[in-house]
């Protein structure tokens, strides 16, 4: 090799060198954003937020949705999930009769009545 040639691949073998910092540099403080939007993800935004997020991101900039989701720091399932909206009329209603009848009845005598009036409702209902 010639004279101009090694001084050339010392040239490119520094400059490879000053890419590599830069890239770990850019790749740490990378890191860390994404540490502190998931951690404001997970605190401040609702889960209709978040997921407006995700759509964003999967939008904008061509993301799958599994990847927007890494990224954002959010369950793929998330997404999927649907509220199942709960009816507690035929609960209330009950309760309410219930104590107008036996206004001195506990909750275990309420419970036992349901059960005897063969209601469909838990514990966790009532």
């Amino acid at each position: 090799m010639t004279v101009p040639h090694l001084s050339q691949l010392r040239e490119l073998q520094d400059e490879k060198v000053r890419l590599k910092r830069m890239y770990a540099e850019l790749a740490l403080m990378h890191n860390a954003l994404k540490d502190v939007v998931c951690e404001a993800l997970a605190k401040a935004l609702t889960p209709q937020r978040r997921e407006m997020v995700v759509q964003s991101l999967m939008a904008d900039h061509g993301m799958s949705q599994d990847r927007a989701c890494s990224a954002s720091g959010i369950a793929r399932s998330t997404l999927r999930y649907q509220p199942v909206p709960r009816d507690d009329c035929g609960v209330i209603t009950f309760i309410q009769n219930h104590m107008a009848l036996n206004p001195r009845h506990g909750f275990d005598l309420l419970y036992d009545s349901a059960r005897h009036q063969k209601q469909l409702w838990g514990k966790t209902v009532l």
